[in-house]
């Protein structure tokens, strides 16, 4: 029975999302950023519409009536283990279903959607019919997928931003190893609470680059996807059929369409008060479902209804739920757990507690789930500095050396690419008015090529910061030190291209940067290797005990020399420094900060004034020569 009833529910919801998602991909490549905002909102099928198509695929032999269930789930506890599990399954696939539905703008939650399907399936549970049916729900939501260029772009831009939250929460690691130092739950928490950066947010902040590819590659389906939406529609509501007379399932224990509509309605509403009205209303009806657990326990926490927090999850846990290979829902929840304990146990009981809910975490997370993974990370180099329990620190330093090994690839996907040449966008096949918007893109494509620095990825970063303080304070060995330092190597060379990024990863005694560097007034030539993306120049231009400082230095060039970055050049230009006035005794300080590593010490070059002439009617005459 468990292996029937538990994907049952797929079919209350799954069709209908996806007519979504086909109708309204049509223009997408036209859709406003308030169009796109709006169309986020969740969108609920009318059950006038429902019941009418529902009617035409009705036989002679089979009456099917759609009525609200107005009898309460039975009690969780006369249920069998089989049960149990089953109507996990039946109601959380219905609620996936829907939530699809709901989100037929986000392509990160199509993808994700699909990735679930795909990667955490307990195939124990799962029939030939259903089988049938998955695969058929897979080739649909395959149509709906945002494009490989769009998607890439996106989760980079969403992993960077969720690594700029967590610095923001807490920019000092070292906090977390002193009892005396300010970083507690509520703070590690937060790092996870503003990460979650919505995906129409980073999708409108790149827009402008990204929306010429909606011209080429947006999602517009023809009467041929249209056509296999109806089928899959079909498809759907012959399954749930089947299964219900095959197997004489209790349709009593599966949520119906209404309460699955109402929940995923309740989920997206922003508004802590009315959720928790409307699930502590409705528990007699949801109280068999996981998600439901979950998601009070959430509200509770929010509304710093800690005890009640952790109670939900007591009952979550004894719902006997077997139908995921990773629990993500569970395991993304339990940082609310963990930060109520904190309010609401004694020390010693918090961190028994926090230790059980972490290693759940773990249990229950992939490597691409490293923000998760980053947080326990946190939370037990937190416990170390509050119990001195050296366990914990050798955790933290298991959960980050996995997380740079798993991250390491991105920059090295990051570095070939800017090595390569610019990817345009082909023109063929499109309209002369498509035409000159992708030659005009390319065109943008090829100016920024010209000034781009090398890029450091962020969640990388973030790990590698906490990493070093880790392993730092756990005094790790030479071995250990190497084995870090080649996890960020490739070929023999690191992958931290910028060199003082490079000395702030490494363990190494002898840190120095030697910059061969050329000033001339208002320009400044740099090597690649010093300067990364949203690095900074400082200049300060001093005469004895008379100085000004200059700081609107932009990139006028790269010169790119054997596709070799240490033989790359940047340009600097000032407006401002070149109405400085110099003198024969003038010493120049530039300052280099590279801002995308937190404390990453500045590289100083120092500059005097090697020839000067002075002149009556015209400027003064000056070189510079480097200070070694």
């Amino acid at each position: 029975m468990k292996k029937i009833i538990a994907l049952l529910n797929t079919i209350v919801l799954s069709a209908s999302m996806l007519t979504g998602c086909g109708e309204s991909g049509k223009n997408e490549s036209s859709v406003s950023n308030l169009e796109m905002q709006t169309a986020t909102q969740a969108t609920i099928l009318d059950e006038t519409t429902l019941l009418s198509e529902i009617t035409t695929l009705t036989t002679t032999e089979t009456t099917v009536e759609i009525t609200e269930t107005t009898q309460p789930i039975p009690e969780t506890e006369s249920l069998t283990y089989v049960q149990e599990n089953s109507i996990a399954w039946l109601n959380y696939l219905a609620m996936l279903s829907q939530e699809i539905n709901a989100s037929q703008h986000s392509k990160m939650f199509l993808e994700e959607a699909y990735a679930a399907i795909i990667n955490n399936t307990n195939p124990a549970n799962v029939n030939e019919l259903t089988e049938s049916y998955l695969v058929n729900l897979l080739d649909i939501i395959e149509k709906y997928r945002m494009i490989d260029v769009k998607r890439e772009r996106l989760q980079y831009l969403y992993e960077q931003n969720k690594a700029r939250a967590m610095r923001n929460a807490l920019p000092n690691p070292t906090a977390l190893l002193s009892a005396t130092m300010s970083a507690s739950p509520q703070q590690l928490i937060g790092s996870l609470l503003y990460m979650a950066v919505d995906s129409y947010e980073s999708y409108s902040n790149y827009n402008d680059e990204l929306k010429l590819q909606y011209l080429k590659d947006g999602w517009d389906l023809d009467d041929e996807a249209a056509e296999t939406v109806h089928d899959n529609r079909k498809k759907a509501f012959i399954y749930m059929i089947d299964i219900v007379r095959d197997y004489n399932l209790p349709g009593e224990l599966a949520l119906n369409e209404r309460a699955i509509e109402d929940f995923v309605k309740c989920k997206n509403n922003d508004n802590v008060h009315q959720q928790i009205q409307f699930l502590e209303a409705n528990e007699s009806t949801y109280q068999a479902f996981g998600n439901y657990w979950l998601l009070l326990a959430e509200c509770y926490y929010k509304n710093a209804n800690h005890q009640k927090c952790l109670d939900c999850i007591d009952r979550y846990e004894g719902l006997n739920s077997d139908i995921f290979r990773k629990d993500y829902y569970f395991a993304r929840t339990l940082p609310f757990a963990i930060t109520s304990a904190y309010e609401v146990l004694s020390a010693e009981d918090y961190y028994a507690t926090a230790e059980r809910y972490l290693q759940l975490m773990m249990d229950n997370l992939e490597n691409d789930e490293w923000s998760m993974r980053y947080y326990c990370a946190e939370m037990y180099t937190y416990l170390y500095g509050r119990t001195n329990e050296k366990e914990y620190l050798n955790k933290a330093y298991d959960i980050l050396i996995n997380n740079v090994n798993y991250l390491v690839e991105e920059q090295n996907t990051l570095n070939a690419n800017y090595l390569s040449g610019v990817k345009k966008v082909s023109t063929s096949g499109v309209s002369k008015a498509e035409k000159k918007k992708i030659e005009k893109y390319n065109e943008s494509l090829e100016n920024k090529r010209k000034t781009e620095l090398p890029t450091v990825y962020e969640p990388l970063a973030v790990n590698m910061e906490l990493l070093m303080t880790v392993a730092n304070q756990l005094n790790i060995s030479k071995d250990e030190q190497r084995r870090i330092e080649n996890i960020l190597s490739k070929d023999g060379e690191s992958v931290c291209w910028t060199t003082p990024i490079r000395n702030h990863f490494s363990f190494r005694e002898d840190k120095t940067v030697y910059v061969d560097a050329k000033f001339d007034k208002d320009e400044l030539t740099l090597p690649v290797s010093c300067v990364s993306q949203g690095a900074k120049i400082k200049v300060t231009v001093s005469s004895g005990d008379k100085y000004i400082v200059y700081e609107d230095w932009k990139i006028e060039k790269i010169e790119r020399k054997n596709n070799d970055i240490n033989a790359f050049r940047v340009k600097y230009v000032s407006d401002k420094a070149d109405n400085c006035q110099y003198h024969k005794n003038s010493i120049v300080k530039v300052e280099i900060f590279n801002t995308a590593i937190e404390n990453c010490d500045p590289v100083i070059v120092t500059f005097n004034v090697s020839k000067y002439t002075h002149h009556y009617l015209i400027p003064d005459k000056v070189e510079f020569a480097q200070v070694s």
